[in-house]
Protein backbone atom coordinates (compact mmCIF):
# COMPACT_ATOMS: atom_id res chain seq x y z
CA UNK A 1 0.00 0.00 0.00
CA UNK A 2 1.37 3.47 -0.78
CA UNK A 3 2.46 5.51 2.20
CA UNK A 4 -0.37 8.04 1.73
CA UNK A 5 -2.99 5.31 1.76
CA UNK A 6 -1.47 3.73 4.82
CA UNK A 7 -1.50 7.11 6.58
CA UNK A 8 -5.13 7.70 5.66
CA UNK A 9 -6.08 4.28 6.96
CA UNK A 10 -4.21 4.95 10.17
CA UNK A 11 -6.06 8.24 10.66
CA UNK A 12 -9.40 6.61 9.90
CA UNK A 13 -8.93 3.92 12.53
CA UNK A 14 -6.49 5.64 14.91
CA UNK A 15 -4.48 2.45 14.59
CA UNK A 16 -1.59 3.88 16.60
CA UNK A 17 -3.65 3.16 19.72
CA UNK A 18 -4.20 -0.46 18.81
CA UNK A 19 -2.18 -2.89 20.92
CA UNK A 20 -1.74 -6.56 20.15
CA UNK A 21 -3.61 -8.90 22.45
CA UNK A 22 -2.34 -12.21 23.60
CA UNK A 23 -3.38 -14.98 21.23
CA UNK A 24 -2.48 -18.51 20.32
CA UNK A 25 1.02 -18.98 18.91
CA UNK A 26 1.29 -18.83 15.17
CA UNK A 27 3.78 -19.60 12.46
CA UNK A 28 5.63 -17.55 11.32
CA UNK A 29 6.11 -15.69 14.59
CA UNK A 30 7.78 -12.46 13.40
CA UNK A 31 5.28 -9.69 12.77
CA UNK A 32 6.65 -8.80 9.36
CA UNK A 33 6.70 -12.45 8.40
CA UNK A 34 3.09 -12.82 9.53
CA UNK A 35 2.00 -10.02 7.20
CA UNK A 36 3.89 -11.61 4.30
CA UNK A 37 2.36 -14.96 5.17
CA UNK A 38 -1.09 -13.34 5.17
CA UNK A 39 -0.44 -11.90 1.70
CA UNK A 40 0.52 -15.32 0.36
CA UNK A 41 -2.49 -17.03 1.92
CA UNK A 42 -4.80 -14.30 0.63
CA UNK A 43 -3.52 -14.59 -2.94
CA UNK A 44 -3.98 -18.34 -2.95
CA UNK A 45 -7.48 -18.11 -1.47
CA UNK A 46 -8.47 -15.33 -3.88
CA UNK A 47 -7.36 -17.42 -6.85
CA UNK A 48 -9.45 -20.31 -5.64
CA UNK A 49 -12.56 -18.56 -4.27
CA UNK A 50 -12.39 -15.02 -5.65
CA UNK A 51 -11.15 -11.89 -3.87
CA UNK A 52 -14.69 -10.75 -3.05
CA UNK A 53 -15.45 -13.95 -1.12
CA UNK A 54 -12.21 -13.71 0.86
CA UNK A 55 -12.77 -10.03 1.65
CA UNK A 56 -16.34 -10.78 2.75
CA UNK A 57 -15.02 -13.23 5.35
CA UNK A 58 -12.27 -10.86 6.51
CA UNK A 59 -14.83 -8.11 7.13
CA UNK A 60 -16.85 -10.49 9.30
CA UNK A 61 -13.71 -11.04 11.39
CA UNK A 62 -13.11 -7.35 12.13
CA UNK A 63 -15.07 -4.83 14.18
CA UNK A 64 -14.97 -1.24 15.38
CA UNK A 65 -15.32 -0.80 19.14
CA UNK A 66 -15.79 2.96 19.06
CA UNK A 67 -12.08 3.71 19.41
CA UNK A 68 -10.15 1.27 17.27
CA UNK A 69 -10.29 -1.69 14.94
CA UNK A 70 -10.47 -5.01 16.79
CA UNK A 71 -10.84 -8.69 16.10
CA UNK A 72 -14.27 -10.27 16.04
CA UNK A 73 -15.16 -13.92 16.54
CA UNK A 74 -17.45 -14.95 13.69
CA UNK A 75 -19.73 -17.85 14.51
CA UNK A 76 -19.68 -20.72 12.05
CA UNK A 77 -23.48 -20.70 11.77
CA UNK A 78 -23.50 -17.12 10.43
CA UNK A 79 -21.27 -18.05 7.49
CA UNK A 80 -22.64 -18.96 4.10
CA UNK A 81 -21.31 -21.88 2.08
CA UNK A 82 -18.83 -19.73 0.16
CA UNK A 83 -17.46 -18.15 3.35
CA UNK A 84 -17.13 -21.53 5.03
CA UNK A 85 -15.07 -22.78 2.10
CA UNK A 86 -12.80 -19.74 2.38
CA UNK A 87 -12.56 -20.20 6.15
CA UNK A 88 -11.46 -23.80 5.71
CA UNK A 89 -8.53 -22.72 3.53
CA UNK A 90 -7.52 -19.88 5.87
CA UNK A 91 -7.72 -22.27 8.83
CA UNK A 92 -5.51 -24.81 7.06
CA UNK A 93 -2.95 -22.07 6.40
CA UNK A 94 -3.14 -20.78 10.01
CA UNK A 95 -4.46 -17.34 9.13
CA UNK A 96 -7.57 -17.97 11.24
CA UNK A 97 -8.04 -20.29 14.19
CA UNK A 98 -11.00 -21.93 15.91
CA UNK A 99 -12.49 -20.42 19.05
CA UNK A 100 -15.31 -21.30 21.43
CA UNK A 101 -14.80 -25.04 21.01
CA UNK A 102 -14.94 -24.79 17.25
CA UNK A 103 -18.17 -22.78 17.13
CA UNK A 104 -16.37 -19.59 16.04
CA UNK A 105 -13.22 -18.52 14.26
CA UNK A 106 -10.93 -15.50 14.65
CA UNK A 107 -7.81 -14.16 12.92
CA UNK A 108 -4.68 -15.76 14.28
CA UNK A 109 -3.29 -12.55 15.82
CA UNK A 110 -4.41 -8.94 16.24
CA UNK A 111 -1.11 -7.69 14.87
CA UNK A 112 -2.67 -8.27 11.46
CA UNK A 113 -4.89 -5.28 12.13
CA UNK A 114 -1.82 -3.04 12.14
CA UNK A 115 0.75 -4.76 9.96
CA UNK A 116 -1.22 -6.41 7.15
CA UNK A 117 -1.73 -3.67 4.58
CA UNK A 118 -4.58 -5.45 2.81
CA UNK A 119 -6.67 -5.81 5.95
CA UNK A 120 -5.97 -2.22 7.00
CA UNK A 121 -7.07 -0.92 3.60
CA UNK A 122 -10.11 -3.20 3.49
CA UNK A 123 -11.30 -2.01 6.90
CA UNK A 124 -10.65 1.64 6.04
CA UNK A 125 -12.68 1.25 2.86
CA UNK A 126 -15.62 -0.12 4.86
CA UNK A 127 -15.25 2.16 7.88
CA UNK A 128 -18.82 3.48 7.80
CA UNK A 129 -20.27 0.00 7.47
CA UNK A 130 -18.21 -1.29 10.39
CA UNK A 131 -19.21 1.68 12.51
CA UNK A 132 -22.85 1.10 11.59
CA UNK A 133 -22.61 -2.47 12.88
CA UNK A 134 -20.96 -1.23 16.08
CA UNK A 135 -23.88 1.15 16.66
CA UNK A 136 -26.37 -1.65 15.99
CA UNK A 137 -24.58 -3.97 18.41
CA UNK A 138 -24.71 -1.28 21.08
CA UNK A 139 -28.45 -0.80 20.54
CA UNK A 140 -29.01 -4.57 20.60
CA UNK A 141 -27.10 -4.92 23.87
CA UNK A 142 -29.20 -2.16 25.44
CA UNK A 143 -32.39 -3.75 24.07
CA UNK A 144 -31.44 -7.11 25.57
CA UNK A 145 -30.30 -5.67 28.92
CA UNK A 146 -33.51 -3.66 29.40
CA UNK A 147 -35.94 -6.50 28.82
CA UNK A 148 -36.30 -6.25 25.03
CA UNK A 149 -38.73 -3.30 24.91
CA UNK A 150 -40.69 -2.69 21.72
CA UNK A 151 -39.68 0.99 21.59
CA UNK A 152 -36.07 0.00 20.85
CA UNK A 153 -37.01 -2.25 17.94
CA UNK A 154 -35.96 -1.19 14.44
CA UNK A 155 -38.51 -0.03 11.92
CA UNK A 156 -38.75 0.85 8.25
CA UNK A 157 -35.53 1.93 6.58
CA UNK A 158 -33.53 1.39 9.78
CA UNK A 159 -34.60 -2.24 9.87
CA UNK A 160 -33.76 -2.77 6.21
CA UNK A 161 -30.32 -1.20 6.66
CA UNK A 162 -29.66 -3.29 9.78
CA UNK A 163 -30.61 -6.46 7.94
CA UNK A 164 -28.26 -5.60 5.08
CA UNK A 165 -25.42 -4.76 7.47
CA UNK A 166 -25.87 -7.99 9.43
CA UNK A 167 -26.01 -10.03 6.23
CA UNK A 168 -22.72 -8.52 5.05
CA UNK A 169 -20.77 -8.34 8.30
CA UNK A 170 -22.42 -10.81 10.63
CA UNK A 171 -24.20 -10.15 13.91
CA UNK A 172 -24.04 -11.16 17.54
CA UNK A 173 -26.80 -13.30 19.01
CA UNK A 174 -28.33 -10.17 20.59
CA UNK A 175 -28.36 -8.25 17.29
CA UNK A 176 -29.70 -11.21 15.34
CA UNK A 177 -32.51 -11.59 17.89
CA UNK A 178 -33.34 -7.87 17.77
CA UNK A 179 -33.53 -7.90 13.96
CA UNK A 180 -35.75 -10.99 14.00
CA UNK A 181 -38.08 -9.46 16.58
CA UNK A 182 -38.09 -6.12 14.75
CA UNK A 183 -39.06 -7.84 11.53
CA UNK A 184 -41.89 -9.72 13.25
CA UNK A 185 -43.14 -6.54 14.92
CA UNK A 186 -42.97 -4.66 11.61
CA UNK A 187 -44.99 -7.36 9.91
CA UNK A 188 -47.63 -7.35 12.65
CA UNK A 189 -48.05 -3.59 12.69
CA UNK A 190 -47.76 -3.38 8.90
CA UNK A 191 -50.56 -5.88 8.47
CA UNK A 192 -52.74 -3.83 10.83
CA UNK A 193 -52.04 -0.60 8.90
CA UNK A 194 -52.67 -2.36 5.58
CA UNK A 195 -56.00 -3.71 6.79
CA UNK A 196 -57.03 -0.24 8.02
CA UNK A 197 -56.07 1.36 4.70
CA UNK A 198 -57.91 -1.32 2.76
CA UNK A 199 -61.05 -0.81 4.87
CA UNK A 200 -60.84 2.95 4.37
CA UNK A 201 -60.50 2.50 0.63
CA UNK A 202 -63.56 0.29 0.59
CA UNK A 203 -65.62 2.92 2.39
CA UNK A 204 -64.50 5.67 0.00
CA UNK A 205 -65.32 3.82 -3.21
CA UNK A 206 -68.64 5.53 -3.72
CA UNK A 207 -67.73 8.97 -2.38
CA UNK A 208 -64.24 9.57 -3.85
CA UNK A 209 -62.95 6.89 -6.18
CA UNK A 210 -59.57 8.56 -6.83
CA UNK A 211 -58.76 8.76 -3.13
CA UNK A 212 -60.03 5.23 -2.64
CA UNK A 213 -57.73 3.92 -5.36
CA UNK A 214 -54.78 5.80 -3.80
CA UNK A 215 -55.49 4.20 -0.42
CA UNK A 216 -55.85 0.77 -1.99
CA UNK A 217 -52.53 1.13 -3.79
CA UNK A 218 -50.87 2.25 -0.55
CA UNK A 219 -52.25 -0.81 1.19
CA UNK A 220 -50.86 -3.08 -1.51
CA UNK A 221 -47.50 -1.49 -2.34
CA UNK A 222 -46.44 0.43 0.77
CA UNK A 223 -48.07 -1.62 3.50
CA UNK A 224 -47.60 -5.06 1.94
CA UNK A 225 -51.24 -6.05 1.73
CA UNK A 226 -51.94 -9.07 -0.42
CA UNK A 227 -52.93 -7.75 -3.88
CA UNK A 228 -55.28 -10.74 -4.24
CA UNK A 229 -57.45 -9.13 -1.58
CA UNK A 230 -58.30 -6.29 -4.04
CA UNK A 231 -59.56 -3.98 -1.25
CA UNK A 232 -61.41 -1.66 -3.60
CA UNK A 233 -62.82 -3.97 -6.25
CA UNK A 234 -66.22 -2.20 -6.32
CA UNK A 235 -64.44 0.87 -7.72
CA UNK A 236 -63.78 -1.07 -10.88
CA UNK A 237 -60.06 -0.18 -11.02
Amino acid sequence: MPHSARSAAGQCWSSQSTRPRSCSPTRPRARGSLARHADEVYRAAAERHGAAAVDALLLRLTAWDGHRLTLRAATVRELGDAERAVAADLRDDRLVIDANAGQSLVPVHEVLLRRWDHLVALAAGHAELLRARADLESTAARWSDTGRPADLLLRGAALREATTTADRLGASAHLAAMITESDAYERRTGAFRAAAAAAGAQQLCDADRDQAVALARAAVTELDADPRDRPCSPCGR
